[in-house]
């Protein structure tokens, strides 16, 4: 669920703005709407594509305490701005606009914690930021909001619990061209995808009906991760929150009884038909974020994301118990989010994360016999980004890669760490300039056998009110690339795409997609659509696509990527979901499953129940390898002599968290 931001808050000031249209450009204009201390500054054009315009206030936030969940509330406990959007008609039509909205305030003895609260014209979406700040001796607040809506917006700062505090407000419209894209220099013309759902004729696919992972409500995550080891086994884990380890009820000799929180873990032995219960993994190490993966030799290797690090759990017996590296705080990156893991090989473990304080981090541990040495902390890419995305092996160099998108101009970028601890690439190399606002989801990288590396991304194309997945793919290890290929072809509107590759040109990328239109997964035309899980595959590196269908309803009306400030519902689904491929190359799919859930016609929810993880598996037709049709009999795939004992584990640890998004938005 890229945990992403926890909360907190502390004092400011109000004042109001007005963006109003003249010549055709966006103008901005200031003025308070309440008695306060609030600086007015003068009305200014806001930016033209490709330009940047910021406008700031100043205030005092009332002392107070303000419950951490609640919005800033509307009277004087809060200091009240309002800011007046004006769009003219026809604006988004070629252009895509980003609104960042912050608070900042000076608290060297770090004693003032603050919220902020904006509120949308009309039935937007009311975000709130109360991120815990206290490493630094300047505080701040952040909101963002994509293409906002014309009219009046109110922005509220209210004390979490502080003293009186001055603070400055701000607001930075960011513009840019809604374009095709703009691939790698060396690349060729962007081809044109094709597709057929799992009835047309190219489809020789079948898919088995999905199987729960846990019917019990006690045990509900979302956004699996998933990871078939050597010997076939199907592992998924899902974050269930911060807070105590939980254990089975009916644990022998535990006395312990049902909690919430850590990150949680299922086995299948029977090919995904069943799956037992494993309990937590890292208990009250973790539960904001989870990732899983396994090592040749059938070690696993599996991190969560807590109040205070990332820290990475090993078991060497098949996910039976589990011991978390004690040092796992140790790394001092800096506050960090959304970790990703991969093992090269048996001798080394990958943590990619992201920190406020230096940027994109690959960690690597080196697995020493029974020891795991904690390895350097690799800065990939030192400002600008997102979220952070992927982290992945190449099994032909042990090259970790990692990618992701830029605020600035959705470009999509990768670098990563040699075997021997380089960087790939002096700076970030390019994968493509995004045609469309990447906002809602993180970028998904996997090499196939043959070392092709494979990134899919989500872009808004809100001119044509779809939101579409894309993939580009590259043959020398990232150095150059293929422009983008437009992968879906029956969903109007898709989110969360992931991809996973196999032999030679061989690659699936699945997504959520659902037939309505709409601006963006948050704001669907039919506001009880129905959305499936879809799977589309390739056998000519991404150049063309079959599209199937792979799972009924599993969730109904918008798909919320907007952190805390979603609908309840909304963002039951969290923030991906994850594809593997078994011995015989048959593609298997985690996903969250929200359909308990019914949505009335107006949009609103008449039950908001637990979700579950639902399990698909691909049953036969072509595969992901070339030599084995998926459905044939399955060799028998001994692991290595495993590690023999626990590891002590491991790294990717961090000092201090504060689990930051670089759009800002609060998650849960």
């Amino acid at each position: 669920m890229a945990f992403g931001r926890t909360t907190s808050a502390r004092p400011r000031a109000r004042a109001a703005v007005a963006l109003a249209a003249a010549g055709g450009l966006l103008v901005l204009a200031l003025a308070p709407v309440t008695a306060s201390a609030a600086t007015s500054p003068p009305a200014q054009p806001a930016p033209d594509a490709g330009q940047t315009t910021t406008v700031t206030w100043t205030g005092s936030i009332p002392g107070a305490t303000t419950a951490q969940s609640a919005a800033c509330p509307a009277n004087a406990l809060s200091d009240s701005t309002s800011v007046t959007i004006t769009v003219p008609t026809g604006f988004y039509d070629a252009t895509k606009m980003r609104a960042d909205w912050s608070i900042s305030w000076s608290d060297p003895n770090l004693v003032n914690d603050e919220k902020l609260t904006v509120v949308p014209p009309g039935s937007g979406t009311t975000k709130n930021a109360d991120e815990i700040n206290d490493s630094e001796a300047t505080q701040h607040e952040d909101i963002s909001y994509d293409n906002p809506a014309g009219g009046a917006w109110t922005v509220r700062a209210c004390a979490f619990t502080s003293g009186p505090q001055a603070y400055t407000g701000k607001l930075v419209l960011t513009s840019s061209a809604l374009t095709a894209g703009s691939p790698s220099p060396t690349a060729s013309p962007e081809p044109t995808a094709t597709a057929t759902t799992a009835g047309g004729a190219a489809s020789n696919r079948t898919f088995d009906e999905p199987v729960v992972v846990d019917s019990d409500d006690l045990n509900s995550v979302a956004e699996p991760s998933l990871r078939i080891a050597a010997d076939g086994a199907i592992y998924v884990s899902g974050p269930q929150g911060l807070g105590g380890a939980r254990v089975p009820a009916a644990a022998p000799g535990t006395g312990a009884v049902p909690g919430t929180g850590g990150d949680l873990v299922w086995r299948s032995d029977d090919g995904g038909k069943t799956f037992g219960f494993l309990g937590s993994y890292d208990g009250t190490l973790g539960g904001g974020d989870s990732d899983i993966t396994s090592a040749p030799n059938g070690a696993l290797y599996a991190s969560g994301l807590n109040g205070a690090c990332i820290a990475v759990s090993a078991s060497t017996d098949r996910g039976n118990s589990w011991t978390t590296n004690p040092a796992g705080c140790a790394d001092g990156a800096g506050s960090a989010d959304r970790q990703w893991n991969d093992v090269d090989g048996n001798d080394a473990v990958y943590t990619g994360y992201g920190t406020l304080s230096r940027g994109l981090v690959i960690h690597k541990s080196v697995i020493t016999g029974p020891v795991v040495v904690n390895g350097p902390a690799t800065v990939v890419n030192s400002g600008d980004y997102q979220w952070p995305g992927v982290v992945d092996v190449n099994p032909t160099n042990g090259n970790a890669v990692m990618a992701w998108n830029t605020s600035t101009n959705d470009e999509i970028q990768i670098n990563g760490v040699t075997r021997a601890g380089a960087l790939m690439f002096p700076s970030p190399k390019r994968v493509a300039v995004a045609g469309g606002d990447t906002f809602d989801s993180f970028v998904s990288i996997d090499h196939g056998k043959d070392g092709t590396l494979y990134a899919v991304w989500s872009e808004r194309r809100p001119a044509v009110k779809e939101t579409w997945t894309m993939l580009a793919a590259s043959r020398d290890g990232g150095t150059t690339w293929d422009a983008p290929v437009h992968v879906d072809s029956t969903p109007s509107t898709t989110v969360f795409p992931w991809v996973t590759a196999g032999d030679a040109g061989r690659v699936a990328v699945s997504y959520y997609g659902t037939d309505s239109t709409g601006i963006s997964p948050e704001a669907l035309d039919v506001k009880d659509a129905s959305w499936h899980v879809w799977s589309s595959f390739s056998d000519d590196y991404g150049q063309t696509f079959a599209e199937h269908r792979t799972s009924p309803t599993m969730h109904q009306g918008s798909i919320c990527t907007s952190g805390t400030g979603c609908a309840t519902g909304t963002r039951d689904l969290l923030d991906f979901f994850e594809t593997d491929l078994d011995a015989n190359g048959c593609l298997v799919t985690a996903y969250t499953d929200n359909s308990r859930d019914t949505v009335a016609p107006d949009g609103s929810r008449t039950s908001d129940q637990a979700t579950r993880i639902d399990v698909v598996r691909q049953s036969g037709g072509d595969g992901l390898l070339a030599a084995r049709p998926c459905g044939a009999a399955a060799l028998p795939i001994v692991p290595e002599a495993p590690v023999a004992t626990l590891l002590p584990l491991l790294a990717a640890g961090l000092v201090g968290m504060v689990v930051y998004r670089r759009r800002r938005l609060a998650r849960t």
